[in-house]
């Protein structure tokens, strides 16, 4: 239901996948967003006013895509996970993962018992209780995605333990935030941010773990995007719902003045 199978033969075949960003609430967005063909939508919850039925609007309409739904959540207290999880997305993406403790109580929240804490009150997952138990059981150990926002220095440090923790199906680099705890702010392309996102890169694809890069993308800087699928990643988040009801009407308008200025002189 949530396409996180597509996704997922997508990166075993080694195909690059892009994302967009959804911020606003109408569904519709994410409706146009999978007729473009994106392989998944990133839905933030943390730092936008989206709320949970919002958020449930926005992962059925990717139903009957080939998009995956991921939802990035606030933090990792299983209160803030639990009613997301019953939405069926293809992935949680939790942000500020800093410590071995954060990765495993991330994991934690996302699983059953033995291996985590969920509860059980499924409705999507499991086909609104005609899947069989044992069959939603099996596949809940893998179904969503745990994805580890890695952006923090303190996470970079901590990178070979938390890599250690077991159940951790993808990790995912946010140079912006990363950059600021470095001292600095604004500047997550420069040299030495980049260094330290190809180390991050490498130490995860060495793990034979997926890892995406929230990044976004900019055609002159088609060169910086193919070395990091060199180093490592798989995917890359590279617009947004905002970005793009800012950027077409701009070219419009500008396109339109322009012209009329033209005749006009």
């Amino acid at each position: 239901m949530n396409n996180l199978d597509k996704f997922v033969k997508k990166i075993n075949d080694k195909k690059i996948c892009f994302g967009a960003g959804i911020w606003f609430s109408e569904p519709l967005i994410s409706e146009i967003f999978c007729e473009l063909g994106f392989d998944f939508l990133w839905i933030c919850s943390e730092h936008t006013a989206l709320d949970k039925k919002d958020i449930l609007a926005h992962i059925m309409a990717t139903r009957g895509s080939d998009t995956a739904a991921f939802v990035r959540v606030p933090g990792i207290l299983p209160e803030l996970i639990k009613p997301v999880l019953e939405m069926d997305p293809a992935g949680i993406i939790f942000p500020f993962i800093k410590t071995e403790a954060d990765a495993l109580n991330a994991v934690k929240a996302c699983r059953y018992p033995p291996e985590g804490i969920r509860g059980f009150g499924p409705v999507r997952g499991n086909d609104f209780y005609s899947m069989p138990s044992d069959k939603y059981y099996e596949r809940s150990k893998s179904n969503p995605w745990v994805m580890l926002q890695i952006e923090h220095v303190d996470a970079v440090a901590n990178l070979d333990k938390i890599l250690e923790v077991s159940g951790i199906n993808c990790f995912v680099i946010g140079p912006n935030d990363l950059a600021n705890s470095m001292g600095l702010f604004g500047q997550s392309k420069s040299d030495e941010v980049m260094k330290v996102i190809e180390t991050v890169l490498k130490k995860i694809k060495a793990k034979g773990i997926a890892v995406g890069v929230a990044i976004g993308y900019n055609l002159k800087e088609e060169q910086g995007y193919k070395r990091l699928v060199d180093y490592g990643a798989d995917w890359f988040s590279m617009t947004g719902d905002f970005l793009a009801v800012r950027s077409f009407p701009k070219m419009m308008l500008d396109g339109a003045r322009a012209v009329f200025e033209t005749n006009s002189k």
